[in-house]
């Protein structure tokens, strides 16, 4: 039987693998982990949550099933892959700063979007 560093190593190449293989990566991991983390806020473009716990829960469950769909990766390989980012300190804060870059990025196109016509840069300007 292998020793357990070993055996971490096998699990963590063969899931790199598979998530190669299906095309699912740590940019995909970045926007899914997004996506995720946004349902039921202001900037979620499936609306608000219902305001009954149950169905609140099985909506969330709903939003979560779709996007795991759209990025073609089922619940257990998702959280497998972060599992896997974690054995990798380097990798792992590479893809933390990753993640709060695409917070931010978000974040500045809300306030594009929001921001009244009048302090809105021209098109094409700099400004």
């Amino acid at each position: 039987m292998p020793s357990r560093p070993l055996s971490l190593l096998i699990l963590v190449g063969t899931l790199t693998i598979a998530c190669s293989q299906s095309g699912f990566d740590d940019d995909d991991y970045v926007r899914l982990t997004v996506d995720i983390s946004l349902i039921g806020s202001s900037r979620h473009p499936g609306g608000g949550p219902p305001a009954d716990p149950a169905l609140r829960r099985a909506w969330h469950r709903e939003e979560v099933d779709a996007l795991l769909a759209e990025y073609d990766i089922i619940e257990g390989e998702y959280l497998e892959y972060s599992r896997a980012l974690h054995d990798e300190p380097a990798r792992y804060n590479g893809v933390l700063d990753e993640i709060a870059e695409e917070f931010q990025r978000r974040d500045e196109e809300l306030e594009d979007t929001e921001a009244p016509e009048e302090v809105k840069p021209p098109p094409g300007s700099f400004g």
